[in-house]
């Protein structure tokens, strides 16, 4: 419970912050991570940046993404938030390969 009061006051105070933005691309080494608890969300992330984030396969805004990040900034890394958000062995975590085009 404690958990949820708390993203739920990192996501109210990050809709004031201004979206990040993925014109960048998503860099080498990337990792995509694919976490099914209720809803599926994957996360295309590397170190401590988020590059891309889904939920039940919608690529979600950038609105969406900067909630997402200021979570993991106040943690640490995406592999820390995942570990924090989700329950042991929700997650599955391959190498990122870009799509061809």
């Amino acid at each position: 419970m404690k958990k949820l009061f708390v993203l739920c006051m990192v996501i109210m105070t990050s809709l004031l912050l201004v979206g990040c933005n993925n014109e960048e691309g998503i860099p080498d080494g990337a990792v995509v991570a694919v976490c099914v608890q209720g809803n599926t969300f994957q996360y295309i992330y590397k170190d401590d940046v988020v590059y891309e984030f889904y939920s039940d396969s919608v690529l979600q805004n950038d609105d969406m993404l900067a909630v997402v990040q200021s979570s993991v900034d106040a943690i640490g890394t995406v592999r820390e938030y995942i570990d924090t958000t989700f329950q042991p062995d929700v997650c599955t975590f391959t190498d990122y390969v870009e799509p061809a085009e």
